[in-house]
């Protein structure tokens, strides 16, 4: 199973009120079903942000767009990780952390390795 995190931001004359009680449903449907984790909502800036758990991107696609709501939408979905052991995001970020911390410690010469 792979984590998306969705950015929904709102088109312009959003309508909500006609489906809110099916959003509020469907939301229950696929938390249920593991599908739906965290939904933050941003009002001042008309955005949503879903943690959506699916097998692939088109998966995930179709569980955001299952909520009712998402008609309103404009969606970017992002594939994420969690790093699970120490120093996977280090060894993602190779010699630019190298630089970052010899540049913060003050080194003038930056070595470029991969760890």
């Amino acid at each position: 199973m792979n984590t998306y995190i969705t950015v929904a931001t709102f088109k312009p004359n959003t309508e909500m009120q006609d489906v809110y009680k099916e959003e509020l449903a469907q939301v229950a449907i696929l938390r249920s079903k593991g599908q739906l984790g965290a939904v933050h909502v941003s009002m001042e800036r008309g955005t949503v942000f879903l943690e959506i758990n699916a097998q692939n991107d088109s998966q995930a696609l179709a569980i955001v767009t299952s909520l009712p709501m998402s008609r309103w939408w404009n969606l970017d979905i992002y594939s994420t990780f969690e790093p699970t052991q120490p120093g996977v995001l280090f060894k993602m970020l190779g010699y630019r952390w190298t630089a970052l911390l010899n540049w913060l410690m003050g080194k003038k010469k930056v070595q470029q390795t991969t760890l």
